[in-house]
This record gives C-alpha cells, structure tokens and sequence, in this order.
C-alpha cells in the first residue's frame, strides 16, 4: 500500500507549523517577560518576517502574545500569562 505524496502534504504542512510555533514560544518564553524585538525571533526562530507577522497575529487574537510594530516596522512580542503557561506545557524552563 503505497501513500500518496500529495494526499501526505498537509499533514506534513502541519507538522511543520506546529514545530514552528512551538519553537516561537519556547524562544518567548526563554526570553522573558521583556520578550523580542520581532528580528530577534525571526533570525532565532529561522523565519521569514512575513511568516512570523502572520503566526504572532494569530496568537495575539487567542491572547497568547502582545507583539506591537512601530512607524518604522520594527517590533517586539512577548508571551501573555496564558501564552507563558503553554509555553511552560511545552517544558520550557522559565528564565
């Protein structure tokens, strides 16, 4: 019985947004309550801006993190008390 590739592809998908959300929070969550600057995160984490603009989007709306952007485009996102206890049910020791 052989898998189709293309049947295979979203849940490969998944399982890479998954590792890259957990490996933003648990960049968060070493960091501190002070957070990131959003190049910080993204050099860390290995993802493009635009990529990781859209995930801190969808985590600000669950009220998972606070991330703002200035004028000039830069920004910083730091984890909320309920983006801390996810983090922390990922193992993440807090700094």
């Amino acid at each position: 019985m052989s898998t189709d590739p293309e049947k295979a592809a979203p849940a490969d998908d998944d399982q890479e947004a998954n590792a890259q959300l957990v490996l933003m929070l648990t960049t968060l969550r070493a960091a501190g309550p002070e957070g990131l600057s959003l190049a910080r995160i993204s050099k860390r984490c290995q993802l493009p801006m635009s990529t990781l603009r859209r995930l801190l989007s969808g985590l600000e709306e669950a009220g998972i993190v606070t991330y703002t952007v200035n004028e000039e485009g830069r920004g910083n996102a730091a984890l909320t008390e309920e983006g801390k206890g996810l983090a922390d049910a990922f193992g993440t020791p807090a700094s």
